[in-house]
């Protein structure tokens, strides 16, 4: 079976230390699963390349013999697993409650609530919890995976020496090679993010008569002076350090610090990752899904890259403050050369104007504020803005479909008023007329006011329509009237039009006709061509309105689609990806002559992009791209084209991004030259037919291309 390499450093923040808000960073530790495990290790775990973000993982080293108390210790295993916490500590608590003597499983429960204490965030219990264990149980084999999350813990509190000294006591008691890979990871990004030359040298000195910490310390410190350019004494040090090697693990990790110093002159480079992985549920599931793509994009990039790159991923709980707060730590970083994230458009602004100010590129991956690229030039947007949706949509109606004339039904805020205002803006800039335009608030469960106004709207064009057809009818039997020889100017029949009264001079008879009577006398028009749709009566099906744009969310719609069959409209309908419903769109087919909408993604799952990635997908993620993944994986995708295409530096970065060309990825293409430099200006225009989703044209830096027309 195929193994995985994968490991991620995730920082969040926890308690507010006044000496060095820094102190607040939590630090997860980093995924470790063996799938091809052995029968009696239980080890979940996701083997990717270079300081990837990893899964929680919970592990059994031993297990006797299968019973009831295995099966409960197993269900916490799972739980935990899964990310239920909560529910996986209860469940150690309830086996802790039987007495040691008779529970073969009471120890690796112990271990589990360490684990579990760190994944809720309580970070001092988790110290507290830790430290007893280490006391209770120094022969256990869970101690070194004690004491790594104990490691953990200390860092999310900002105590990053102890934390260091803890690593380096897992590296030195443990078996397990992927702790111990996962060891060095830990103290590598530490150490280069968070110590610096005289934090070490202190920390050094402090553990001077423990051998393996001095040691290890000392090459950490010979790397640190290397990447910060202070390599006066370092062939100096270097032999210092041979001299003390004294076993083969030593002069691996000598070997290691050679090789670093050697063939990494320039020091690791980084990218920012800044996420709502805690907090409010709806955006922990956005953030895991990102995190899901952008890892994929990293994994497959160091695979197939010379320049590699390595993650820092911060979970900002979706808070403003907290999201400036690591902006401004990362941006003060030289080796952090683009931040991707956050995710709402409000925790973007505020990010936005310091990372400006500090010349770092920001990439939001879903931010829609029509106006966040105007914060400067380091600010990209991966979602294309609502008034760039406005816009391309309104420019497909009237270009490619050639409607003319439109009714809007929108709620009122920021949303549904920057679509509106795009999509009119573009009707009427391109020939078409919004004939009613209609605002609701709150749960749009009863629009009969908005109905009648649009019907009335209806009515009257049709009523228009009507005096138009009228009149051309009119004009062509005047002129026939004119023409002598004609049906209508014989000597027997003379035909006489007025604007009031027509008169018809047939057989020596005089016949009066208003214009009318005189369009059906003639079998010009038929009378059904008279009959008008009423306001009042819904008999009448309101024809005359080319398309409606509803841009309303998908809980709206359920309320407003069948609103308008009721209300007895046949139209066309567009709208944004929220109409991407199929069960609603086919219940309510029957009121719309086409459904349309506009989307920065379409996933074809039967592209040639699609099937190269999908099994990377399913093999480091566990499951299929959904939208947000697909979003995580296309943004990390064009951030990491342009670091691949630039000199490593932040501006040079920013430039790519600014000039690179269209980027066509697993559902999303992006490009940021368009009328606004900086926001994605590609998207999809997508029709529902027969029960299928099918695009008819894609937007390309603002330009329509119809699907007939692309290669």
């Amino acid at each position: 079976m195929k193994k995985f390499a994968f490991v991620i450093i995730v920082f969040t923040w926890g308690i507010l230390f006044a000496q060095n808000p820094f102190h607040q960073i939590r630090y997860y530790d980093t995924l470790s699963v063996d799938t091809s495990a052995v029968s009696d290790s239980l080890v979940l775990s996701d083997s990717l390349s270079n300081y990837m973000i990893g899964l929680d993982t919970a592990y059994l080293k031993s297990i006797q013999e299968v019973d009831t108390l295995q099966i409960a210790f197993m269900e916490g295993v799972n739980l935990f697993n899964t990310q239920k916490y909560f529910d996986a500590l209860r469940v150690f608590e309830r086996i802790l409650e039987i007495p040691s003597y008779i529970n073969h499983f009471y120890v690796a429960s112990e271990m589990m609530i360490v684990k579990t204490y760190l994944r809720l965030g309580k970070y001092e219990e988790t110290i507290e919890k830790g430290y007893e264990f280490e006391t209770k149980y120094e022969t256990s084999t869970y101690l070194d995976d004690v004491r790594y999350t104990i490691a953990d813990a200390l860092m999310s509190v900002g105590r990053h020496s102890d934390a260091i000294l803890y690593y380096l006591n897992v590296m030195e008691i443990t078996n397990s090679r992927k702790l111990l890979e996962k060891c060095r990871q830990s103290i590598d990004i530490v150490v280069d993010l968070f110590l610096t030359i005289e934090d070490l040298e202190n920390l050094s000195r402090s553990v001077r008569n423990h051998y393996f910490f001095n040691f290890m310390l000392s090459l950490k410190i010979i790397e640190k002076n290397h990447f910060d350019g202070n390599i006066l004494h370092e062939e100096e040090n270097l032999g210092r350090a041979r001299r003390q090697i004294r076993s083969d693990f030593f002069q691996e990790e000598f070997d290691r610090t050679v090789q670093k110093i050697n063939f990494r002159s320039g020091g690791q480079n980084y990218i920012g990752v800044i996420l709502p992985l805690s907090g409010n549920k709806a955006d922990v599931v956005l953030g895991k899904k990102l995190l899901a793509g952008l890892k994929v994009s990293i994994h497959r990039f160091n695979q197939r890259s010379n320049k590699k790159i390595s993650a820092i991923v911060m979970d900002n709980k979706g808070e403003i403050v907290t999201s400036v707060q690591y902006a401004q730590y990362l941006a003060n970083n030289p080796r952090v050369l683009a931040i991707y994230g956050p995710v709402s458009s409000e925790n973007v602004v505020a990010v936005a104007t310091y990372a400006s100010e500090k010349g770092i590129p920001v990439i939001s991956p879903t931010a829609t504020q029509s106006d966040i690229t105007d914060l400067g030039a380091w600010v990209f947007q991966a979602n294309v803005n609502l008034e760039n949706l406005g816009e391309y949509l309104g420019k497909y109606c009237t270009s490619v479909n050639e409607h003319s004339t439109f009714a809007t039904l929108a709620p009122i805020g920021d949303y549904g008023e920057k679509l509106t205002d795009s999509f009119s803006e573009a009707i009427d800039l391109n020939g078409g007329r919004i004939v009613s335009q209609q605002w609701y608030s709150g749960t749009p469960e009863q629009l009969k006011i908005q109905f009648n106004n649009i019907r009335q709207a209806g009515v009257d064009m049709a009523t228009d329509r009507l005096a138009r057809i009228i009149g051309e009818k009119r004009d062509s039997l005047y002129i026939l009237s004119m023409q002598k020889g004609s049906d209508w100017n014989r000597d027997d029949c003379f035909l006489n039009i007025t604007d009031s009264v027509c008169q018809l001079y047939q057989n020596g008879r005089i016949y009066e006709f208003s214009v009318p009577e005189l369009m059906v006398y003639t079998g010009s028009m038929t009378e059904d061509e008279f009959k008008l749709p009423s306001v009042d009566s819904l008999d009448h099906k309101i024809r005359s309105i080319d398309g409606f744009f509803i841009p309303a969310s998908t809980e709206d719609l359920k309320f407003i689609l069948p609103q308008l069959k009721y209300y007895n409209f046949f139209t066309n309908i567009y709208g944004t990806r929220n109409l991407i419903n199929s069960e609603l769109l086919t219940l309510n087919r029957t009121a719309a002559n086409g459904f349309y909408f506009i989307s920065d993604y379409f996933i074809d799952d039967n592209s040639s992009k699609y099937r190269q990635v999908i099994n990377d997908y399913l093999s480091i993620t566990g499951e299929d791209p959904d939208r947000f993944g697909v979003y995580g994986f296309d943004t990390m995708e064009v951030l990491l084209m342009a670091y691949y295409n630039s000199n490593m530096t932040r501006k040079s970065i920013r430039d790519q991004l600014l000039n690179m060309p269209v980027y066509y990825g697993l559902g999303r293409n992006i490009s940021f030259t368009g009328n606004q430099p900086g926001s994605n200006s590609c998207a999809f225009i997508v029709t529902y037919k027969r029960g299928q989703m099918t695009p008819v044209a894609r937007v390309e830096k603002g330009y329509i291309i119809p699907a007939e027309n692309q290669r």
